[in-house]
């Protein structure tokens, strides 16, 4: 059973490992690599070949594990344990000078006797002299992508398409005729520090209590820059640094209180039916050009943040082109909460949106283009008692007298509530 089950973990290392929906990649591969050794014990001994191994493995580690899993039916009463610790003896042996049966000679023996405590303390320092250079050379050589996706616990995808991206040095290795991707030990380390820590921009939004395009915003403007490992495709992602570098400059800024405030959140409500411009919003903040304080909340939320309500007007001017940054990442998606902001409706209300394309389960996502679209063309009956100062009662009634037929729930035509309003 020893042997059956060294030999699963030695076949493992070889093989090919694969992702599974669900589980951290790291963990998948594992499973996936021991599974193929399991397979592979299955059917012994015809179970060794090429379909379930590792294309990047070499042909050293092949041969060697070849050899082990044939020799599963002869020497069984010596596990691979024994067998490998009869080999480093042997070579040991050799290399002091011994005969192969590991019998000292007698000019070898009296050699040996001889030595002084200093000679042998001498020996002892250069052997841990040379181990230390050879490791010290061996960390200097590049590395195979499966070792370097082991080192990084990162999947051999993100791997290369880190590569790719830049964010490591692009090395080749040369095995036999093929030319293999290869990674620096050292590179690959801080890559796999930046990215466990890295803070993604959906994170952020949820501790800012602001939308992902908020943050994307931010991140677009510089007010915030995305310096945290990140793919082309991926959008921005952040490290705490900077994020609290931000956060210090705003509470740097922030007065003890604010007159006749109004929460920023609600200010922008008040200005805007479209996806809020937080981003120019919090970069007049920090421009000191709009005065104001950090209200009762902690830890920090930019959407409590508090301004005098004489200064919403200067909120109403605010815009966000995405247009105007074509060389940045926006999410094609809108998690739920950034749709009921969208449309200025709490978040309750959400659950009345499902008209929209949209897809998951929490989060369920909806289709920007799709969203944007919508709203371009429709308002709601709580922004039209807003706009006109009315009931929402009342204007239920008004657009029951009007007969207007509303396009989803609540939500009408925005030329013909405009005849119908004057708005």
């Amino acid at each position: 059973m020893g042997r059956i089950f060294e030999n699963i973990i030695q076949l493992s290392q070889i093989a090919r490992g694969h992702l599974i929906p669900g589980l951290p990649p790291e963990f998948a591969y594992g499973v996936t690599r021991l599974r193929a050794g399991c397979i592979a014990l299955r059917d012994w001994p015809n179970g060794f070949h090429s379909e379930w191994i590792d294309p990047n493995a070499t042909e050293s580690a092949i041969g060697a594990r070849r050899h082990a899993y044939l020799a599963l039916g002869t020497k069984a009463d010596t596990s691979l344990v024994e067998l490998k610790l009869q080999l480093k003896e042997k070579r040991e042996r050799r290399q002091r000078g011994l005969s192969t049966a590991g019998k000292p000679g007698k000019d070898t023996s009296s050699r040996r006797a001889t030595r002084t405590k200093e000679q042998k303390e001498n020996r002892r320092r250069r052997e841990a002299a040379t181990r230390a250079s050879n490791a010290k050379a061996k960390a200097l050589l590049p590395i195979g992508l499966r070792p370097a996706s082991e080192l990084a616990r990162l999947d051999p995808d993100t791997l290369l398409a880190a590569r790719e991206a830049g964010l490591v040095t692009h090395r080749e290795r040369q095995h036999g005729k093929r030319t293999l991707p290869a990674f620096d030990r050292h590179e690959v380390l801080i890559l796999a520090e930046g990215w466990k820590n890295r803070i993604s921009a959906s994170a952020l939004a949820f501790e800012f209590g602001i939308s992902l395009f908020g943050v994307e915003q931010l991140a677009a403007m510089g007010a915030l820059p995305p310096d945290a490992p990140h793919l082309e495709n991926e959008g921005p992602h952040f490290t705490r640094a900077s994020v609290d570098k931000l956060i210090g400059k705003l509470v740097e800024l922030a007065r003890e209180s604010i007159d006749e405030g109004i929460m920023l959140a609600d200010a922008l409500r008040h200005t805007h039916l479209r996806p809020k411009s937080w981003g120019p919003a919090i970069a007049l903040l920090l421009g000191n050009k709009i005065p104001f304080a950090l209200g009762q909340t902690k830890p920090f939320r930019m959407d409590r943040l508090i301004i005098n309500r004489n200064d919403i007007e200067k909120l109403g001017a605010l815009t966000f082109e995405r247009a105007d940054f074509p060389d940045k990442v926006f999410s094609e998606t809108m998690v739920q909460r950034d749709v009921c902001e969208c449309f200025n409706l709490f978040e309750k209300y959400g659950q009345h949106l499902l008209f929209l394309p949209h897809s998951g389960e929490m989060p369920r996502l909806y289709k920007r283009d799709a969203v944007e679209a919508f709203w371009s063309k429709a308002i709601h009956t709580y922004e039209i008692a807003r706009l006109t100062a009315s009931q929402p009662l009342k204007v239920t009634r008004r657009l029951a007298e009007a007969q207007a037929v509303p396009l989803a729930w609540k939500f009408f035509d925005r030329r013909a509530i405009g005849k119908i309003f004057a708005i």
